[in-house]
């Protein structure tokens, strides 16, 4: 959260530094809703053709997967900030956007083992009554491209505008973390056992949220010129 702190009040200076000696008009501020959650805009006309835009997202939601023979029940915290340019090539609506993210988002949540038999952990089989607690956190790169297309010329034509954008945001390989306790009951050597496990497990975890490394953006907004 620090870094999404850091990272909008560095956005804040230098938006209101480039707008201080700039006519009102070429500074525009919105809303938005979209995949990487809701947020705020706030942008500056550099010319014609181009605009900067700085950009926070927040959002909370669950997100549940099932990955060998357990259930994973993640809490997903969504949090983003940073710069956008954004390029009307032929000076109307349409625009390709470029840019860069602080990006800390993150999944934090709990892995149960499926029925009551027999599951395997980290290519090891285990008694699902060995398990304990099995907690895992997914983690991605601190910074990280953006890069898609939209509509909505924030400087031209009617103060209030409508956008729509799509991208992509590259956030890289996801890094797992798991760590897995044997149930009171369990026997002896368990624990070693899961130990052993957990490295292989963190693989298949990574492997399955391989989808996560290119998070499609579909967004929504809608701004003022001031």
């Amino acid at each position: 959260m620090k870094r999404i702190v850091t990272s909008a009040a560095f956005t804040a200076a230098l938006l209101s530094a480039t707008a201080t000696a700039a006519p009102n008009d070429y500074l525009a501020a919105g809303i938005h809703a979209g995949t990487l959650g809701p947020g705020i805009d706030i942008a500056y006309n550099l010319s014609e053709k181009l605009n900067v835009r700085g950009v926070i997202n927040s959002f909370n939601t669950d997100y549940d997967d099932q990955i060998d023979d357990f259930d994973y029940d993640f809490d997903a915290d969504l949090q983003t900030a940073g710069l956008m340019l954004d390029w009307h090539l032929f000076s109307g609506g349409f625009r390709v956007t470029g840019g860069v993210l602080i990006n800390n988002n993150e999944l934090q949540g709990t892995a149960t083992p499926q029925g009551g038999g027999s599951v395997e952990f980290g290519g090891q089989t285990f008694n699902a009554s060995d398990f304990g607690d099995v907690t895992a956190s997914v983690k991605f790169e601190e910074v990280t491209p953006y890069l898609g297309i939209g509509w909505g010329n924030l400087f031209n034509g009617s103060r209030l505008s409508f956008t729509v954008d799509a991208g992509v945001v590259f956030q890289g390989t996801p890094e797992a973390d798991i760590s897995a306790t044997a149930a009171p009951g369990a026997p002896a050597g368990t624990q070693a056992l899961l130990d052993s496990a957990i490295d292989d497990e963190i693989v298949n975890v990574q492997n399955d949220l391989d989808n996560f490394e290119l998070y499609p953006l579909i967004q929504v907004g809608l701004t003022y010129r001031f």
